[in-house]
C-alpha cells in the first residue's frame, strides 16, 4: 500500500514538473560562476531556460532542474563570465603594403576642423596622387561637422586620408 502511494506521489512531482516547466534546458554546474549581482557576485550553478536564465545557486540546488531534455555542462571549476559587448574597438592600423605615409598632421593640439582641413590641403601639394595622409586629433575636432568625409574628399580628392 505504502509503495503504491510512494509510486504515486512520485508520479505526480514528475508530472508537477512538467507541467510548471520546473526543468531547465541548459544547466551549468560545479563552477565559479560572475553574476554582477553585488548582492550574490559569484555561484556555482545556473539553469538556463530558452535564452534567459532560470535560476542560479548551489551546484545541488540547481541539479534539481535538470530533466530527461536538459544539456549539461560539467565546468569542472572553470569561471564563467556574461557575453561583454564593447561598443567600440582599439584596433591598430597599418596602410596596405606599398603604400607611403607622410608624417602625421598632428591634431592632438586641439586644432579646430578649419585648421585641420588647411593642414590636409598643405600635405596634399606635396603628396603624390594616391599616397595615404595619416593624422591625429583630439577631442575639440572629434565631432566637428565641418570634418566630414565630404570636406576631406574636396581638400584631398586625389588621396586616402586617415584621421586617428
Amino acid at each position: 500500500m505504502y509503495r503504491n502511494i510512494i509510486t504515486l506521489l512520485a508520479a505526480g512531482l514528475f508530472l508537477l514538473q512538467l507541467a510548471y516547466g520546473q526543468t531547465a534546458d541548459i544547466v551549468l554546474y560545479n563552477g565559479k560562476i560572475f553574476t554582477s549581482d553585488t548582492t550574490l557576485l559569484w555561484v556555482e550553478a545556473l539553469a538556463i531556460e530558452g535564452n534567459k536564465i532560470k535560476a542560479i545557486g548551489s551546484t545541488a540546488s540547481i541539479k534539481e532542474l535538470i530533466g530527461k531534455e536538459t544539456k549539461t555542462i560539467d565546468l569542472k571549476g572553470k569561471t564563467v563570465v556574461p557575453g561583454f559587448n564593447d561598443a567600440h574597438e582599439h584596433l591598430g592600423w597599418k596602410p596596405p603594403i606599398g603604400v607611403s605615409f607622410k608624417p602625421g598632421v598632428d591634431f592632438i593640439t586641439g586644432l579646430s576642423g578649419v585648421q585641420a582641413l588647411d593642414s590636409i590641403a598643405r600635405l596634399v601639394k606635396t603628396t603624390p596622387k594616391g599616397e595615404w595622409i595619416e593624422g591625429e586629433f583630439g577631442l575639440l575636432i572629434r565631432n566637428d561637422p565641418s570634418l566630414r568625409r565630404e570636406a576631406l574628399d574636396k581638400v584631398a580628392p586625389h588621396h586616402p586620408v586617415i584621421l586617428l
